[in-house]
């Protein structure tokens, strides 16, 4: 059986203070797989903190796409 891959939004700060910042999507098939892609994507800046949230775990009045 192939578990079915899905869409994480990934959101890191540089300072232990500052707000979150969106940075993009990676697709996995679970949170730990999709935080090791998040760390290797996004290796441009030295991130203080990252993390990773299911897309379909995203409230919004207007749904999520994508």
């Amino acid at each position: 059986m192939k578990i079915k891959a899905e869409r994480y939004d990934v959101f890191a700060r540089k300072a232990p203070l500052e707000p979150l910042q969106h940075l993009g999507g990676v697709s996995a098939t679970s949170p730990e797989l999709a935080y090791v892609y998040a760390v290797t994507t996004f290796d441009e800046q030295k991130w203080v903190d990252v993390a990773v949230v299911a897309r379909r775990n995203i409230f919004t009045k207007t749904p999520v796409t994508g």
